[in-house]
């Protein structure tokens, strides 16, 4: 997190997602910077971007058809699935294993959260179709590169099923079916819900298991 104005920045660095770096580093800035930012706020108001303020910024009405093309699935930052659905005339994101949050549109191809400081912006490539959106938090950039249909999914999905080992780790995961989905079990946890994305692709439903390549020269010879 930086604050170019006061030259201050806030590096938080963590080998576990459930941390939350990004909520830990908020902290540091309102205890350093505590007497600045309130003084900054009340003279000047809230930054157009700041969360503050996020409540009254006005929105417009996008159409039905515009909404519905941003609808599938991203991959951010090469590692987090993002889900962006339609709920009548809301747009929602619900990255995997985080809360989904309402995108509110700005423009048609700009729009703003309210839970967090973000702004999303959607763009499409030379055949006009939507392929990536933007994500701006915490003073950067991330893209969102839009994944293939899933059409080429098989049906069956017991081709995936069996037992998968890791060298690195030294474990086996065992994938089965039930109640026709693909889970992932392991002794130590729960089990992990794997949604397909792509064909030999998928996300689970546990942050280790955010992406998933699965091919059959993988399983463990019994």
């Amino acid at each position: 997190m930086r604050f170019p104005e006061q030259r201050f920045s806030v590096i938080v660095l963590s080998n576990l997602s459930t941390t939350n770096p990004g909520g830990l580093a908020r902290k540091v800035a309102d205890l350093v910077l505590s007497d600045k930012l309130v003084a900054d706020i009340a003279t000047t108001g809230p930054a157009p971007n700041s969360s503050a303020g996020s409540s009254a910024r006005p929105t417009v009405r996008v159409s039905a058809d515009i909404l519905d093309s941003y609808v599938g699935k991203y991959e951010l930052a090469g590692s987090i699935i993002v889900d962006i659905t339609r709920e009548n005339d809301r747009l929602i994101a619900a990255p995997q294993g985080q809360q989904m949050a309402e995108l509110f549109p700005e423009s048609e191809t700009k729009y703003f959260l309210k839970i967090i400081d973000a702004r999303v912006e959607f763009q499409k490539d030379s055949s006009g179709r939507v392929s990536q959106f933007t994500l701006q938090q915490n003073g950067q950039s991330m893209i969102a590169k839009r994944l293939a249909s899933a059409n080429d999914i098989p049906a069956d999905l017991s081709e995936y099923t069996g037992a998968f080992y890791s060298e690195e780790l030294g474990t086996t995961y065992n994938l089965v079916l039930k109640d026709g989905k693909l889970v992932a079990q392991h002794r130590r946890h729960d089990d992990i819900q794997m949604t397909p994305i792509t064909r030999d692709r998928f996300s689970g439903s546990a942050w280790w298991f955010s992406k998933s390549d699965l091919h059959p020269r993988q399983r463990r010879p019994h």
